[in-house]
């Protein structure tokens, strides 16, 4: 029952209440958006980018943890680092405060664990 609520934490830490002067000028809020395309598309998820990205002042990156890896013992920044590095290094350059949102269970069955957590079978 924590685990959502890790998620949740982890995204209203990143999203505070300070003044904030983003792209839609002075507010008293900041606005994140992720970068999920409506369909699985490089050319529409790059276009959907630039689109939020006029409204945005916060980057989301929300995803299901590596649990294989994790569980074989591959430090984190390692296993992160490579795959996400074109991605963070653009909402960097955008001037986007980043959020990561760890996906702990699985994603189409939320009151499961992760499926290659549950296909690593129970550790003592």
């Amino acid at each position: 029952m924590t685990k959502p609520i890790l998620a949740v934490m982890l995204l209203v830490a990143g999203c505070g209440s300070s003044d904030s002067t983003g792209p839609a000028g002075t507010r008293s809020y900041s606005m994140g958006f992720s970068g999920f395309p409506p369909r699985l598309d490089q050319q529409i998820a790059v276009r959907a980018l630039e689109a939020w990205s006029t409204r945005a002042d916060i980057a989301i990156v929300h995803e299901e943890l590596p649990w294989t890896d994790l569980l074989a013992g591959v430090p984190p920044e390692s296993i992160l680092g490579p795959s996400k590095d074109g991605l963070i290094a653009y909402y960097r350059g955008k001037g986007f405060k980043l959020v990561f949102i760890a996906d702990a269970n699985d994603g189409l069955s939320r009151e499961k664990e992760a499926p290659h957590l549950r296909a690593a079978g129970p550790r003592a």
